[in-house]
């Protein structure tokens, strides 16, 4: 199972996504991918897995509290979060599912975003493509289904540094230092 989750705007590049995924079917029969997230483009998201008949392997769920979204966590094993500059300038800056993700034990994809790769060693804690590159999209998630020992292991790196680094104790000091120092 396959994850995003973020609000249907530009800068999430849903319609990236599903473009990518629809790219690998042919040679992951199995692979499922849930999207989680409300706004502008979902019309246009249901419009294309209505038009490319995908609707029994994607699902479109919409707004989810957090709790479920953890709960799809713990049945996914794969997170993509592929950020994208909109065309208005509009950025990412570190997101925040990224983090669940690594501390829920996902294979992260994503992109090289703002401070996405400062989180994510592509190779190490997971697999980083350049924004909007739907072959480059296409290609990382069919690798991490395909290379299971890669996708742990990167899984394993990331969730580790997550609690090295990312936990709520380590960015109190952090911000401790920075404040007293």
């Amino acid at each position: 199972r396959i994850l995003t989750v973020g609000r249907m705007v530009e800068k999430k590049a849903p319609l990236v996504v599903l473009e990518a995924f629809s790219k690998i079917l042919d040679k992951a029969p199995l692979a499922h991918l849930d999207m989680v997230g409300d706004g502008p483009l979902l019309i246009e998201a249901q419009r294309y897995l209505k038009d490319r008949c995908l609707g029994n392997r994607v699902i479109l769920h919409g707004h989810q509290s957090h709790e479920r979204v953890k709960e799809m966590m713990g049945q996914a094993s794969i997170l993509i979060q592929h950020s994208v500059t909109g065309s208005s300038g509009d950025a990412e800056g570190m997101p925040r599912v990224i983090l669940e993700g690594m501390a829920a034990g996902l294979t992260i994809i994503s992109t090289n975003h703002s401070g996405i790769p400062e989180v994510i060693r592509h190779g190490v804690d997971g697999l980083l493509t350049d924004e909007s590159d739907v072959e480059a999209l296409s290609k990382a998630i069919l690798e991490v289904l395909t290379n299971k020992l890669k996708s742990e292991k990167m899984a394993r790196s990331a969730t580790k540094k997550f609690h090295n680094q990312y936990t709520q104790s380590h960015t109190t000091k952090k911000l401790a230092r920075i404040l007293f120092d």
